[in-house]
């Protein structure tokens, strides 16, 4: 596979993306819109721009986060029916995004002084 998905490969990947002319993302209208022969197998084409769709699809999650967090506040705000769902939408384009919940681990370890006995060692 190329460094750089050539144009018919780039135009592929943008029309899978592309929500307004292939609402269902579906992988066989994005093969028509980019112009690839209708004999072209989609698994083929997909193997080859595998990749490059990953590193497309970061932004795009990214471009979502505030629409997430919206949500979250939203539901914080003003629950409804529908607010756990919202939250658990919110929760995985957040988690998918790099946008994780926090953790934090404190150590304390006690040493009245840097010395550190062993037992005798046994005899062989």
């Amino acid at each position: 596979m190329a460094d750089k998905p050539d144009e018919r490969q780039q135009a592929f990947i943008a029309a899978l993306f592309d929500e307004e002319n292939n609402p269902t993302f579906c992988p066989k209208v994005a093969k028509e819109m980019a112009g690839y022969p209708a004999n072209s197998p989609v698994k083929q084409i997909m193997d080859g721009v595998q990749r490059h769709i990953v590193e497309y699809a970061e932004p795009e999650l990214a471009a979502l986060l505030p629409k997430a967090i919206g949500a979250i506040t939203k539901s914080l705000k003003t629950p409804t029916r529908n607010s756990a769902i919202e939250l658990a939408a919110a929760k995985e384009i957040m988690d998918r995004a790099g946008l994780t919940k926090k953790s934090s681990m404190a150590l304390e370890v006690e040493a009245p002084n840097g010395l550190f006995i062993l037992p005798p060692k046994d005899d062989v």
